[in-house]
């Protein structure tokens, strides 16, 4: 198997370097969260939700955040508009689908972006599974009733979903769970670490993709930039596992990713599929 270490490293460190800029269309209840934890890792935040502030962002940008956790009427617009304008920019972004399956404008969305992808789709092991199946690139063997934020599914479940979602987009597919998967269609590993912390505090995997989209924004190559976040979030985790408490774990969460060097981030190991097992 390649080794990671130098490419995640480097990574790492051109974000402390750059600190590049990823504004935000986030879920509103994680807006501070995922702020701080960008800012932690060494990029630097703006929140937006209107259309003409997409366009104008994205042309300031060195890369992006588009979260659907939470939808405004503005949103479907403003989302839309930043999409086409990223695009044009070929500047990269990542998509947290966040509430599949809640409504009309979500579907709404989900079917504009099958045709426009991102560079990088985070979601949990049932989000994988149902936006693959939405845009009809697996089989709806599987039940397909999933709604809200939780996943009903293991990681190693979504794994063919998540090869057809980054076939079809040209991108790079996380599948977040117990084990991250991060594939491109082609390369297939998984990431280890994190904390128990991580499920008692509203917008881990927020921050997961508000961090990710700083990465993605150095990276040649997005599959390098979706693992440097994993491990910077599964160090941190690891580290602030000891907390007593969520809120104590949320605080010590945000001071290791500000703390810990590229070489620490870079050491945590990455498997390839199938020596899990």
């Amino acid at each position: 198997m390649p080794n990671y270490q130098a490419e995640i490293a480097a990574c790492s460190q051109a974000v402390r370097d750059k600190m590049p800029f990823t504004p935000s269309i986030t879920n509103v209840v994680t807006v501070n969260l995922v702020a701080n934890a960008q800012i932690a890792v060494g990029g630097r935040p703006a929140m937006l939700y209107l259309a003409d502030e997409g366009i104008n962002m994205v042309q300031a940008c060195d890369s992006f955040y588009i979260n659907l956790g939470t939808l405004f009427p503005s949103h479907r617009e403003a989302v839309q508009e930043t999409i086409a304008s990223l695009q044009a920019s070929h500047k990269a972004w990542v998509l947290d689908p966040v509430g599949l399956g809640k409504g009309a404008d979500h579907n709404a969305l989900i079917a504009y972006i099958k045709d426009h992808p991102a560079t990088i789709i985070k979601a949990n092991a049932s989000e994988i599974m149902t936006l693959a199946q939405t845009w009809g690139l697996i089989s709806q063997e599987t039940e397909q009733n999933y709604v809200g934020v939780d996943s009903r599914h293991e990681v190693n479940q979504a794994q063919a979903a998540a090869l057809a979602l980054a076939r079809h987009s040209g991108g790079v597919v996380v599948v977040t769970g117990q084990s991250d998967l991060v594939t491109d269609g082609n390369r297939m590993l998984y990431s280890l670490g994190g904390s128990d912390w991580m499920e008692k505090i509203t917008g881990a995997g927020c921050i997961l993709g508000g961090v990710m989209a700083v990465y993605a924004a150095v990276a040649q190559d997005p599959f390098i930039a979706a693992l440097t976040a994993i491990n910077a979030f599964n160090l941190a985790g690891k580290q602030a596992d000891g907390a007593k408490g969520p809120a104590s774990f949320q605080t010590q969460f945000i001071d290791r990713l500000y703390q810990n060097s590229a070489r620490e981030v870079s050491q945590i190991p990455v498997i390839e599929q199938g020596e899990e097992d």
